[in-house]
C-alpha cells in the first residue's frame, strides 16, 4: 500500500506536526528517511515535563531526560528556522539558568506565542519582545520586570499569577496597547498595596473581550471599570467575582464601548444576590444600548425562594428590548 503522507510536502508535515508535542514529533524521525529531518522545521515546540516524568519512574531520571532532551531539540533544530510557538510547562524544579537560556533561544527565532507554566526563571525579555503576538503565563510568580512593551501582542492570559501588587499589573497592561484579547484568572498579590496607577492608562482601541475569572483578591469594581473604561471597542465583558466588595458605587461617566454601541455580551458568574450586584447589573443594561446578552450565573446552593426574588428583581431592571437577561445555575 503506497504511503500517502509521506508523499505530501514537507511544509503540509510540518504542519500537522505541530500539533504534537515536540518529544512525539521528534519520534517521527524513525519511520524512514522521509521523515528524519521533517521535525527540525516544525514552527513549534512544545515541551511537557509531565509528559516525561509519566515514561519515567525516577523523578531525577525524568529531570535529566526532559534537559537534556530540550538543550537537544533546541541546538539541532536547524538554525535559520524561526519559532513561531513555544510552549514549557514543568511540574518540578528546573534550574533557572536553564530556563532563561531555553526561553532566550525561542525570543531570538522570532517567537509569537508564548506559553509558560510553572517555571521559575522567567527572563524580563519576554516582556520587551517585540514579536509576541501571545502570551499566556500559568502558575508562576512574576518578580519585578523591566518596562513592559509588547506592541504586538493581542492576547494577554494570566492563570494563577502573583504579582508584587495591583501597580504591576498595571505597568503590565500599559506596555500592551494593542491588546485585543484580556483574561485574567486566580490573580494574587503578594503584597497588601492597593494602589494602581492607572491615570497613566492609556486606552486600549482594539480590545474586544475582557474575562476576570475567580479574582482572589479584593477587587475594587473600578479596577474593572477603568479596563471597561478605556475599551471604547469592547464587545465582551465577563466576571467572576469570588469575594464581594461593598465599596462599589454607581458610576458617573459611561464608557465608551457602551455608548459606542459595541457592548453586546456581559455575564456575571457566581452572583450572589447582594446590593452592589443588582447595581452593577442595572448600571450594564441601562447604559449599554445594544446590549443583546445579560448573562447571570448563580449557585444552585442558593434556595429557590432566594433564587426567584433574585430574578425578579433583575427583571426589573431598565434594559434595551435586544436585551435578553439569561438566568443560569452552577
Amino acid at each position: 500500500m503506497a504511503d500517502k503522507i509521506s508523499a505530501l510536502p514537507d511544509a503540509v508535515l510540518c504542519h500537522i506536526l505541530s500539533f504534537l508535542p515536540t518529544r512525539v514529533a521528534v519520534a517521527t524521525s524513525v519511520l524512514s528517511k522521509r521523515w528524519n529531518p521533517i521535525w527540525r522545521s516544525v514552527p513549534s515546540l512544545d515541551f511537557d515535563f509531565e509528559e516525561d516524568f509519566i515514561l519515567c519512574i525516577c523523578l531525577k531520571a525524568a529531570s535529566f531526560r526532559f534537559v537534556q532532551s530540550l538543550y537537544a531539540f533546541i541546538l539541532l533544530r536547524d538554525l535559520d528556522q524561526p519559532i513561531p510557538r513555544f510552549r514549557l510547562k514543568c511540574t518540578v524544579h528546573c534550574d533557572s539558568i536553564n530556563v532563561k537560556a531555553w526561553v532566550t533561544a525561542a525570543l531570538r527565532r522570532g517567537v509569537e506565542h508564548f506559553d509558560f507554566w510553572q517555571c521559575e526563571g522567567l527572563p524580563s525579555a519576554v516582556f520587551s519582545c517585540k514579536t509576541l503576538v501571545a502570551l499566556k503565563l500559568t502558575e508562576l510568580t512574576v518578580k519585578a520586570f523591566s518596562p513592559v512593551d509588547l506592541p504586538s501582542l493581542k492576547i494577554l492570559f494570566l492563570n494563577v499569577v502573583h504579582l508584587s501588587g495591583r501597580r504591576q499589573l498595571t505597568e503590565l497592561l500599559v506596555g500592551c496597547p494593542n491588546m485585543e484579547n484580556l483574561h485574567v484568572k486566580n490573580l494574587y498579590f503578594c503584597s497588601s498595596e492597593i494602589e494602581g496607577d492607572f491615570n497613566n492608562m492609556h486606552k486600549f482601541p482594539n480590545l474586544t473581550h475582557v474575562k476576570f475569572d475567580c479574582l482572589n483578591y479584593r477587587v475594587y469594581w473600578f479596577d474593572v471599570l477603568e479596563v471597561v473604561k478605556r475599551s471604547p471597542k469592547l464587545q465582551y465583558l465577563f466576571i467572576y467575582q469570588s469575594t464581594v466588595d461593598e465599596d462599589w458605587a454607581y458610576p458617573r461617566y459611561v464608557p465608551d464601548c457602551m455608548s459606542l454601541l459595541h457592548l453586546k455580551t456581559c455575564s456575571l458568574y457566581n452572583y450572589r444576590g447582594s446590593w452592589w450586584e443588582s447595581v452593577f447589573v442595572e448600571y450594564i443594561t441601562q447604559n449599554a444600548r445594544i446590549l443583546r446578552d445579560m448573562i447571570i450565573t448563580c449557585s444552585k446552593a442558593a434556595n429557590e425562594r432566594k433564587r426567584s426574588e433574585m430574578f425578579r428583581r433583575l427583571s426589573l431592571c431598565t434594559r434595551s428590548s435586544t436585551c435578553a437577561l439569561s438566568f443560569k445555575y452552577w
